[in-house]
Formats: C-alpha cells, structure tokens, sequence
C-alpha cells in the first residue's frame, strides 16, 4: 500500500481561496488559500530522501511485493529508484481496488469494517494492477523517483517542509476524498459518478459555515 495510488500529475490542481475582513482583535491573516492536487503516494516522491533521519521513507527497508499477493513463491518484485516523469497507466483506485491492495484479495462491500482484519497485509498493491496491465510493467509499479531527478520538489522539501504522513479519507477515487475536503463528509459518495456530483448533495459544507459567519469565499479552478 505504499505505492497506492497515482492519479493524474502533481499539475492537476484544484484550490479555494477564502478572503474576508480581519476583526480588530484577530491576526493579521487576511487570506487563506486551500490547494487541492491530485497526488502520488509519499514512497513514489519522497521515498528515497536522505537529508533527514526522521523522514519515513524506504531508505532503511527495502519492500518487496509478491505478483500473487499470498502466494510467496510468486515473482518478487522490490521497490527501486528510476520511476519515470510518466507512466502510461493509472493504478486502480477504485474502493474496490484499494480494498483489494490493502487486505491482498477482493473484500465484499458488504461487510463491516469490525470483521475485517485489524491489521491488514498491505500486499496486493501489485497483484491488483497486474490484474490491469501487462506484467512487463510490474517493477514501474514499485519504482519511485530518484531525488537528482525531482530537483525542484527535492529542494522545497529540504529547504522549507514535508508532510511525513499522507492518508485518504476513503481509500478510493478522487471526488469521495475531495468531498471530505469541503464538508468533512462523503456522504455515501464511493465512485466519482457525474450525474449525483451535478445533482449536488445537501450536507453542508465549509463556505456555508464561513459565510454565515460573514467570511467571503471564492472558488477557482485551474489546470
């Protein structure tokens, strides 16, 4: 699960601006902007920086991920640097997709989180593409970039910040997650279907709340 998921491209972005008048009394933040990006996993960017201890990347373990996710005799394949800048497939990410990387064999849908296992293999990540794609591709699949190759990310993490963790709220496609972004909520959301998204869903959302607190919002799209 490392390797989970590759969207699109870290260009794809979607952000929110909020603007409003400051109290006398508050800080003097006048704007906060929230930038929305489709994403790779931490491992495929980040996974190989050496510059410091504390960062949780692959550098002090090397995973292996077998083709037949239980099946231990099955081709082994190990993470390794020399992902490149594109790669001509999109990894599932579908929920049952990711299911399906996560606990290393298709879960039904039905079936509560309490009887799932508390501690999943995390093995079916290659298994789950391999299903998708040619094999010839499997060792691109649990590549990740060499920092020489990534210098303009690679210095902004030195020399400014990284988030060491990266999660989901669904571990899933994109409109579920960015839906949690704006209401805190999926709201039963798990596929990115067009027609329910235009239909609009009714729970409220972050701009109800700062508008109704005399906050001004915008909303940009770009790409």
């Amino acid at each position: 699960m490392a390797l989970k998921k590759v969207l699109k491209s870290l260009i794809f972005f979607q952000f929110v601006q909020f603007s409003y008048q400051v109290p006398a009394v508050s800080s003097k933040i006048k704007t906060v902007v929230v930038t929305v990006l489709e994403n790779r996993s931490f491992d495929s960017v980040a996974g190989f920086f050496d510059y410091d201890e504390k960062i949780d990347g692959i550098l002090k373990i090397t995973p292996c991920y077998n083709a037949v996710a239980n099946n231990t005799n099955s081709q082994k394949f190990c993470v390794a640097k020399g992902l490149k800048n594109y790669v001509p497939f999109g990894p599932n990410h579908s929920v049952q997709g990711a299911d399906h990387q996560i606990f290393g064999s298709n879960i039904r849908q039905d079936i509560p989180a309490s009887e799932l296992p508390s501690s999943p293999p995390m093995n079916g990540f290659l298994e789950n593409n391999l299903n998708n794609f040619d094999v010839k591709d499997a060792q691109s699949y649990v590549s990740s970039f060499d920092p020489k190759t990534i210098p303009v990310i690679t210095t902004l993490a030195k020399e400014f910040a990284l988030f060491n963790r990266w999660f989901s709220s669904i571990p899933g496609p994109t409109q579920p997650n960015r839906a949690f972004v704006h209401s805190n909520t999926a709201a039963g959301m798990s596929d990115n279907d067009e027609k329910k998204m235009i239909a609009g869903y009714d729970q409220r959302n972050l701009y109800d709340i700062l508008m109704e607190n005399g906050y001004t919002v915008g909303n940009y799209w770009g790409e």
